[in-house]
């Protein structure tokens, strides 16, 4: 929420996300270098992890930096119609954007992960 109403910003087009101490106003820093300021919207993430899926509560959360996780690689040669000719991407039927996001936590701890869905 900003101070001109409700908006979404896709998390593709985000950098960073500096919270203040309050733990609900934010300043979005986009890949282009602009900056919103406003409220999220929620009490806190879900990451997918190493570990397995993981709640982060945002009162723990000092800022956010997004990151395009790894792309799938190729593992074969053999061309599809859904791969490059010469690859065949493992894991995914194709490649897609994935983002991964680094959480740096009160207390000096971080973690990443992708962004999951609570379920």
């Amino acid at each position: 929420m900003t101070s001109y109403g409700r908006i979404t910003l896709p998390l593709e087009a985000v950098a960073r996300i500096r919270l203040a101490s309050d733990r609900e106003t934010a300043v979005f820093e986009m890949r282009k270098g602009d900056q919103v300021t406003g409220v999220i919207d929620g009490h806190g993430l879900v990451l997918e992890t190493a570990f397995g899926k993981t709640s982060i509560e945002m009162n723990l959360v000092l800022h956010i930096k997004v990151y395009p996780a790894s792309p799938p690689r190729a593992i074969s040669t053999k061309p599809t119609a859904m791969a490059p000719a010469g690859a065949v991407w493992a894991g995914e039927d194709k490649p897609g954007p994935q983002l991964q996001l680094e959480l740096s936590l009160v207390g000096g701890s971080r973690v990443v992960g992708t962004p999951g869905i609570d379920s």
